[in-house]
């Protein structure tokens, strides 16, 4: 920013012997407008160092590959939002705090018990955990319908003995012997808003 004048001509105060007042004091760069001291960068490595510190041994290690998919991502600003704000983030978080770690089973559950929305952000947050390896890849069409049965019986238990055998025999042979679905690529979040 212009904010002094040398000889007349208006300058930028590191050039006036004024330090940059927006500047990262770690590194240097222009400073967030989210965290306010550091840039993007910085904040996301400060965020990403103090969850995972808090994590147990396990949940740490297995999160290792996300954690530096996070550092080193395109745009560290979506990032930082993601993770201050992100309802999968959160998940992530209340998961790994556990000590367990992460598996499909438990994501499913996850998924099946926060409604819609919770199943959105809990399949955006499986996404990224098989896209970085830290779970295998899966058929989640198939997947999805078996949560979507129990998603089903749980607000109507009283169909479960015409459910359960019609879905067992007649939708889930017909679901294995389709092709089995593409996994959607996942990525860091970077332009798109996160889930």
């Amino acid at each position: 920013m212009l904010i002094a004048r040398v000889d007349g001509q208006r300058t930028c105060g590191p050039c006036a012997g004024h330090p940059d007042p927006y500047a990262c004091p770690r590194c240097a760069a222009a400073s967030s407008p989210l965290d306010g001291d550091f840039c993007d960068r910085c904040a996301v490595a400060d965020h990403l160092t103090v969850f995972i510190s808090d994590l147990p041994p396990e949940p740490a290690a297995q999160l290792e590959p996300l954690q530096q998919a996070l550092l080193t991502a395109e745009s560290p600003r979506t990032v930082l939002t993601w993770l201050r704000n992100s309802q999968s983030a959160h998940l992530l978080r209340h998961i790994a705090v556990c000590g367990r770690e992460l598996n499909h089973t438990d994501l499913d559950t996850l998924a099946v018990s926060t409604g819609r929305g919770g199943a959105q952000s809990t399949d955006y947050l499986r996404s990224l955990l098989v896209a970085y390896g830290i779970l295998p890849a899966r058929d989640e069409h198939l997947a999805g319908v078996e949560r979507h049965l129990a998603r089903t019986l749980q607000r109507h238990p009283q169909y479960a003995p015409l459910l359960r055998p019609y879905v067992r025999w007649s939708v889930l042979p017909r679901a294995r012997a389709g092709p089995p679905a593409a996994p959607a690529p996942a990525v860091v979040p970077s332009g798109q808003p996160p889930a």
